[in-house]
């Protein structure tokens, strides 16, 4: 192998050298000491690439002790990460990319030196912009970049997830769309700024939301749990009842009014007993240290919070609740969308909105009235319905619960029974006492389909289990 690369070296058209990766290789691979390289080298006339040597060297060590430091540990993730790994430095505040490190890579829970293309990656870097997931707020997305040169790209990695491990160690999971990555490798780590503007929007909403709420129905209302996502937020609290229509229209307009008055954020840093005598709320689950984050809206809202803001509340754009409801005992659940979210809500409300026009075959001001109209007429349905359509639902149970069922409800029925789907599909004979197994899972299969169709149709709403309960 020495004699091979000798002469390879002196057929160069250029001066006869043998490259330091060259010289690590026979050192690394085929034990020959460096010394007698540099010898044989020497009286073959051939140069040697000391300063390469060295640099692969100090490489190969880099990369000895990461894979030294990695022990197994008994972690949430139950993977493996490196034991004496120092607490990410999390650069996100002031930059969406940074150089970095790679200090240790984990493929399939198991501690590597290198990944290659196409495979699912745990990385760690010594920082980092990328925000992982903590106090509600999901991690950023983005990718993580290796060149050479300054120009040429050799290795890509999509971010899709970041979580803590180990207190502060953050863990950016991805996938190696090209090249190979390595420990020890120096990356260019991207946050995708459009997903976290997004996250920055839906979290200074969740801080107005809790304020709009204490506002309306009460202070002593606190937080129960949240998630700030890209598309959404969600705010859990404790409260008796649901909210009444008026209530939510007001939460709305207070937010939609601090966001149109354009309030730049305030963010401190201080001792834990300052931030709680400055009237601060701490975050619902969350665990603080001597020194905590304030994040505060002047004249709004003022909480202890570790997430990413927007700078000026005019960046939010809009705000709009998509739901309330219950999810425990004493617990009610706000959904919303803000900022791009929002508009790309109302545009999806405005093409099932036309969908509905075009269907109906009225404006859109109309719609409520022909909807009124169309229920009308299924009602009238009711008591034109011969009787004999009405008996094979008599023989079910139906008929007789008629007066106990919702009106809505009972129309889906009537309309199966109208189309003759029962008695004159199901029966020869109307009148006959005993049906079958196949007239029982028939009658079934058809009453499911039109209590679906009219859901499709009209939104009207509807309890299949209800009346399958029925039909015994």
């Amino acid at each position: 192998m020495l004699a091979e690369a000798l002469l390879n070296a002196q057929k160069s058209e250029t001066l006869p050298c043998l490259s330091g990766k060259e010289v690590f290789l026979l050192y690394d691979t085929f034990g020959f000491p460096v010394e007698i390289t540099t010898e044989v080298a020497g009286e073959r006339g051939v140069k040697i690439d000391m300063d390469g040597f060295e640099a692969e060297m100090e490489n190969q060590r880099r990369q000895s002790q990461a894979a030294h430091n990695i022990v197994k540990l008994a972690v949430e993730n139950g993977g493996d990460l490196a034991e004496n790994v120092h607490d990410t430095e999390f650069l996100g505040y002031d930059t969406l990319s940074a150089r970095a490190v790679v200090e240790s890579l984990l493929l399939n829970g198991k501690s590597v030196i290198q990944v290659s293309e196409g495979s699912e990656v745990e990385v760690l870097l010594n920082k980092t912009p990328f925000y992982a997931e903590s106090g509600g707020q999901i991690g950023d997305h983005g990718f993580l970049y290796v060149t050479q040169d300054q120009s040429k790209q050799t290795a890509v990695v999509e971010i899709k997830d970041v979580q803590k491990s180990l207190g502060s160690v953050f863990v950016h999971k991805g996938t190696i769309r090209e090249g190979v990555l390595e420990v020890g490798r120096e990356v260019e780590a991207a946050v995708d700024a459009k997903l976290r503007q997004r996250a920055k929007v839906h979290h200074t909403a969740t801080h107005l939301l809790q304020s709009a709420l204490k506002k309306v129905i009460g202070q002593e209302t606190s937080q129960a749990g949240s998630l700030v996502a890209f598309d959404r937020l969600r705010f859990d609290f404790n409260f008796h009842r649901p909210l009444l229509d008026g209530e939510l229209e007001e939460i709305e307009n207070l937010i939609n009014g601090w966001i149109g008055d354009g309030t730049l954020l305030q963010t401190k840093v201080m001792s834990l007993n300052d931030a709680k005598e400055s009237g601060a709320i701490a975050m619902f689950g969350e665990k603080y240290g001597e020194q905590v984050r304030v994040v505060e809206v002047p004249g709004v809202s003022m909480e202890l919070c570790g997430g990413t803001h927007v700078s000026n509340t005019s960046e939010i754009r809009a705000f709009k609740i998509i739901s309330e409801q219950g999810i425990a005992s004493g617990i009610r659940r706000i959904e919303a969308v803000a900022g791009e979210a929002f508009i790309e809500y109302i545009n999806a409300r405005d093409s099932q909105m036309k969908l509905l026009c075009s269907t109906l075959k009225v404006k859109a001001e109309e719609v409520t009235a022909r909807v009124d109209n169309l229920l009308e007429e299924l009602r009238t349905l009711l008591v034109k319905l011969p009787l004999p359509l009405l008996l094979p639902a008599c023989r079910y149970g139906v008929w007789s619960s008629y007066f106990q069922m919702e009106t809505n409800f009972y129309i889906t029925v009537v309309l199966t029974l109208q189309e003759n789907t029962v008695a004159d599909t199901i029966y020869e004979d109307p009148w006959r006492n005993q049906p079958t197994r196949e007239d029982t899972d028939l009658l079934e299969r058809k009453i499911i389909a039109a209590v679906h169709e009219m859901k499709d149709l009209l939104n009207i709403e509807y309890s299949i289990a209800f009346f399958l309960e029925l039909l015994g």
